[in-house]
């Protein structure tokens, strides 16, 4: 009898505890100072959120209101898993590069996503253009 009460106590401490470590929490970057449109560099206001939302654990999720967020340097993702990073929509929230930079740098993570957010830089760091007509002997492109 008694064997089978802690057996049960184990069992429902292994259950308690995945449920825990899978619940993560809802984090918003606003939370952290970073408002869109504001034309101030949001990198830091996000780095302190991406940090803060992958400490608490698996599950967590990072928010972006619809609007433009400036950067200026790569945000990194370490030792993140099943984290999602969320907008509110492509035509709806923009992270936009203000220097010749990766927009985010993730290693060691599982399970990562990047959703409903578009990414584009000012300046753009290349070239472009569009290809016009092209052959076996040539390749026309028009440079924008």
């Amino acid at each position: 009898m008694q064997e089978k009460l802690v057996s049960k106590c184990i069992l429902l401490l292994i259950v308690f505890t995945q449920c825990i470590r899978l619940q993560g929490k809802v984090v918003s970057v606003a939370d952290f100072g970073a408002y869109p449109n504001d034309n101030i560099d949001d990198t830091k206001y996000i780095q302190f959120a991406v940090d803060s939302a992958i400490s608490y654990g698996s599950g967590s999720i990072l928010v972006f209101e619809s609007g433009t967020y400036n950067l200026s340097s790569t945000i990194q993702i370490s030792n993140a898993t099943d984290f999602t990073i969320l907008g509110q929509g492509i035509d709806q929230t923009l992270l936009l590069g203000t220097d010749r930079i990766f927009i985010f740098f993730a290693q060691y993570c599982q399970g990562l996503t990047l959703t409903s957010l578009s990414i584009d830089f000012d300046p753009y760091p290349f070239t472009a253009g569009y290809v016009v007509n092209a052959t076996n002997t040539y390749l026309d492109v028009q440079i924008q």
